[in-house]
């Protein structure tokens, strides 16, 4: 697997989103797992646990759904012992989470009615 480019992409994929650039959306049949749309292709990304250890998993589909490309924090830090891959996926999933559960915009709501 090209790994150069797996942490390419999760680094793009993390600074836009911590930039609120990119659209997450839960996936509602499977709970705690959230999905962003691109041109041909969709990701997603969950958390499991193996274990007792946690893992953060990025799956990439095509157009018609298929999974083409599944990638794990573990096997990436593996390859790369100095991408801190768990801290910046994890990051990742809990930004892609806030978004896509609209937390931000419910604690700012909740303030407002609190300051009224």
């Amino acid at each position: 697997m090209a790994y150069d480019k797996i942490i390419k992409l999760v680094e793009k994929l993390y600074d836009k989103t911590m930039e609120n650039k990119i659209q997450w959306e839960q996936i509602f049949l499977e709970g705690g797992i959230y999905q962003a749309s691109f041109p041909e292709f969709t990701i997603k990304i969950k958390q499991l646990n193996r274990g007792g250890d946690n893992f953060i998993i990025i799956q990439i589909y095509n157009s018609v759904g298929e999974l083409i490309d599944e990638i794990d924090d573990a096997d990436v830090q593996k390859e790369n012992p100095d991408f801190v891959a768990y801290e910046l996926m994890h990051d990742l999933f809990e930004k892609a989470r806030r978004i896509a559960m609209g937390t931000d915009q419910a604690i700012d709501k909740i303030i407002s009615a609190l300051e009224d």
